[in-house]
């Protein structure tokens, strides 16, 4: 059997997640340097990550060769295409808000350990056979740091000045980098079976996430300055579940440890 006849429709969910994260490394690059639509083919690599999980339980095509392909493209979209982009954003000479960017050494080795978070996290969801997660999964970490990016940027607008808002997370993100790569990897977070297949209560806080974002970047396309304090809005609302998110996972391996003992 060739390796193109054993492709199915999950696998092509896939596929479109590591174009999603090609497009945004090549609009981060070029010289038009489109930051915020590089982080929207983040989001729509998130979209088709649910997507393909979804497509593989209800048409029976779970197998090791999607296994290993959701991995590679994980890693391509959510670990090393939000490393380029956060890296490219915040050394610049003036970053989109206003501030002095780091030098490249300085974001060198924060952007290298996220991208070895998102690594060693999916080189071990391979070789176990848990039901849930440990540790947050790529695409949460990859959200939360586009999220954090995109609150910057419009914080900025609404605002019409550099702030100390801006100041702040401008100056954390090279912390936040290492933070996401260790939740990327810790035992201290994990998940149920029934978060990792968005089932009950998920299921509806997907379709909330997935309006809310689609509202934020019809928002962002044409109303771009108009919009800007309601796309702030919007985009701490969903940190702000991101971040619930997180911590629930903390209570749940706290939980379990409990169990145990």
């Amino acid at each position: 059997m060739g390796m193109l006849s054993i492709i199915k429709i999950k696998d092509i969910a896939t596929l479109i997640g590591s174009a999603c994260g090609f497009f945004a490394i090549i609009l981060t690059i070029s010289e038009y340097h489109a930051y915020r639509l590089a982080m929207a083919m983040i989001f729509i690599a998130i979209i088709t990550d649910t997507l393909d999980g979804y497509l593989a339980r209800k048409l029976n095509q779970a197998n090791e060769f999607g296994k290993e392909l959701d991995s590679l493209s994980d890693f391509f979209a959510f670990g090393f295409a939000p490393a380029i982009i956060t890296f490219y954003i915040y050394t610049q000479t003036t970053t989109s808000m206003g501030i002095k960017g780091f030098s490249i050494w300085v974001m060198f080795i924060p952007t290298f350990i996220f991208i070895l978070g998102a690594i060693i996290r999916l080189a071990h969801f391979n070789c176990t056979e848990l039901e849930g997660y440990v540790g947050v999964p790529t695409p949460t970490t990859a959200g939360f740091l586009s999220l954090i990016t995109l609150i910057d940027y419009y914080f900025y607008i609404a605002y019409g000045s550099t702030h100390l808002f801006n100041q702040i997370i401008h100056y954390s993100i090279p912390f936040i980098l290492i933070l996401l790569a260790w939740f990327n990897v810790t035992d201290k977070i994990s998940f149920s079976k029934k978060v990792r297949h968005k089932k009950g209560w998920l299921k509806i806080l997907m379709v909330i996430v997935l309006v809310t974002a689609l509202t934020a970047y019809v928002l962002i396309i044409f109303f771009e300055n108009q919009a800007a304090v309601f796309v702030f809005i919007i985009l701490t609302l969903l940190l702000t579940i991101v971040i619930l998110l997180i911590i629930s996972g903390f209570i749940s391996a706290i939980k379990e440890k409990k169990q145990k003992l």
